[in-house]
């Protein structure tokens, strides 16, 4: 059997590589002056320092990128922490998942949406307290951070002979507890 070799001439380098083409036995010359194309391609080890462009299904294993990651325009890892997706980024949509974790178990959401948190940290802004005065049934509660969607928990430290309920609520100043019965 005869040795086949590829020459590949650009306009800065010179490759020797092993081809056999059918009916030949002598050396093909190959120039190229900007691109290369071939239908089926076999390497063990390929560096590309330019840009490569794969139009068709291209499968990848075991990938290390270094930089970042765009898909489509739509999606994008960057700086290596940061993820981006133009509308909706989902973590996770597939109906037979179970379970979403995050931090190795100390946030987790499963398929029903309930969200278990091992610990939770509320800023002291959005906290108050107040004291209804003796003989009252009324007592403003001033927060800033109020708004008309606030959802406000009232947590009584004493017995109680009627109910608390939030009474009104001012966007951006404060909220009105009222005791239903005065205290005998």
């Amino acid at each position: 059997m005869s040795q086949c070799l590829l020459l590949l001439k650009s306009s800065n380098s010179l490759i020797l590589l092993p081809l056999c083409l059918p009916g030949k036995d002598t050396l093909v010359d190959l120039n190229i002056s900007q691109s290369i194309s071939t239908l089926n391609m076999t390497s063990e080890i390929t560096t590309i320092s330019g840009i490569l462009n794969s139009f068709g299904q291209t499968n990848l294993s075991n990938t290390a990128i270094a930089g970042d990651l765009t898909v489509d325009g739509t999606f994008s890892i960057t700086g290596g922490n940061t993820i981006n997706a133009i509308e909706t980024l989902f973590i996770q949509n597939n109906p037979l998942t179970k379970l979403v974790d995050f931090f190795n178990g100390k946030v987790t959401i499963d398929n029903s949406g309930k969200l278990a948190i091992n610990t939770l940290t509320v800023s002291s802004s959005s906290l108050a307290d107040g004291i209804i005065p003796s003989g009252q049934s009324l007592v403003t509660i001033n927060n800033t951070n109020i708004t008309a969607k606030s959802k406000v928990f009232i947590t009584p430290t004493s017995n109680l002979d009627g109910n608390l309920i939030v009474y009104a609520i001012n966007p951006g100043q404060g909220f009105t507890i009222k005791l239903t019965k005065l205290n005998s």
